[in-house]
């Protein structure tokens, strides 16, 4: 995987996690999700792949639980996890996880 794609996956999560004033442009959300799936589909091993969905997972519901972080962006949060479920739920019902 590229550096610079490192860097940007990296620096949109940090920014998902601690809103930086961005709770305005909500895409930034959906575009950190777009980007951890991507990321996990590019991977070849079971355990990286779990991992990588569990990474987006966690910033989300930490993201979402933090109550220094605007309600809208933790609403925004919480919808994405909501969507991401049946992709959790296939990881169990396989034994991905």
């Amino acid at each position: 995987m590229p550096t610079n794609y490192c860097f940007t996956f990296s620096a949109i999560e940090l920014t998902v996690r601690y809103c930086n004033n961005q709770a305005n442009d909500l895409d930034i959300i959906g575009s950190y999700v777009h980007l951890g799936l991507q990321r996990a589909q590019n991977l070849k091993q079971l355990k990286s792949v779990r991992s990588a969905h569990m990474r987006v997972i966690d910033t989300l519901i930490e993201t979402m639980c933090d109550n220094t972080i605007p309600l809208v962006w933790r609403q925004h949060c919480y919808l994405y996890l909501k969507r991401l479920l049946p992709l959790l739920f296939e990881m169990l019902r396989t034994g991905q996880i």
